[in-house]
C-alpha cells in the first residue's frame, strides 16, 4: 500500500510501515486515550523531531491538540534556527528605538500556527528595562490581538542583563543593542483573512536620564487559504 502510495505522489525518501506499532511505541507517541477498540486507538500524537545524522533526537516539538501543526516556516526557524520567513513585515521609528514585527508567513490554513517576533534595536547608549522594575518606570511589554478563533502564545523573552544607574535603586533588568521577542499565533477555527496586532509598551532611557514611556502599535495581514 505504501509504495503504491509513493509511486502515485511521486514520493521518493523512505516511509515507515509500522507493523503492530513498535515504532510508535519506542518513540513514546503511541495514543492510549482512545477506546481500545476505536479504530483511533494507537494513533500516534503528531509532532516534529529534529534527528541529527547520527539518529540522535536532538529537539522534538509537540502540541495539546492533535489538529495544531507548525508551519514549515516557524518549525525550521523555531527548531533548527533557520530563517526562510516570507511573512508580513511592519516597522516603527522613534527615531531612539526601532521596533520590526514579523511572522514567519503570509497565508494559514486552519489548525496551522505561525510564529510572531518584534526585533527591538537600540543605538549605543540606550536601554530599557526589562521586568520587575521599580515603581516611576515602565518594563518593555508586548500584546498580540487576534479576533476570535485565533489564539496567542508568548510572548517569550530574552533573558536580560542587570544594571545599576544613579536614578534607580539597585541592579535592574536591561535590554540593549538589538534582541528579540517571539511567540506565536494558531489559527485553530477561522475561515477569513486576519489582522494580527501587536503593541509594544517601552521606556527608553540611558545611562542618566529616560524618555517619556511610549506605545507602538503595528498590524500585520496574514490571508485565509483553505486546505486543498
Amino acid at each position: 500500500m505504501l509504495q503504491r502510495f509513493a509511486g502515485e505522489r511521486g514520493v521518493t525518501y523512505p516511509l515507515l510501515s509500522d507493523e503492530g506499532s513498535a515504532f510508535i511505541r519506542a518513540a513514546g507517541v503511541f495514543n492510549e486515550s482512545n477506546a481500545p477498540d476505536s479504530r483511533a486507538f494507537g494513533t500516534p500524537h503528531p509532532g516534529t523531531f529534529v534527528i541529527d545524522a547520527g539518529g540522535r533526537v536532538e529537539s522534538k516539538a509537540f502540541h495539546d491538540s492533535n489538529y495544531i501543526r507548525d508551519s514549515s516556516a516557524t518549525a525550521l526557524r523555531e527548531m533548527l534556527g533557520l530563517d526562510t520567513a516570507l511573512g508580513p513585515v511592519a516597522e516603527w521609528d522613534a527615531g531612539h528605538i526601532l521596533l520590526r514585527a514579523s511572522l514567519d508567513t503570509g497565508v494559514f490554513v486552519r489548525q496551522r500556527r505561525v510564529g510572531w517576533r518584534v526585533a527591538i534595536a537600540l543605538p549605543e547608549g540606550l536601554h530599557i528595562y526589562g521586568s520587575p522594575v521599580q515603581d516611576g518606570f515602565v518594563s518593555v511589554g508586548i500584546d498580540v490581538s487576534v479576533p476570535e478563533g485565533v489564539v496567542v502564545d508568548g510572548p517569550r523573552y530574552p533573558a536580560p542583563e542587570y544594571a545599576s544607574f544613579p536614578f534607580v535603586d539597585g541592579a535592574v533588568p536591561v535590554y540593549h543593542g538589538v534582541f528579540e521577542v517571539t511567540g506565536g499565533v494558531t489559527f485553530a477555527d477561522i475561515r477569513e483573512d486576519v489582522e494580527v496586532g501587536v503593541t509594544v509598551r517601552y521606556q527608553a532611557c540611558s545611562d542618566t536620564e529616560c524618555f517619556a514611556p511610549a506605545v507602538a502599535r503595528v498590524s500585520l495581514p496574514i490571508r485565509y487559504e483553505a486546505f486543498g
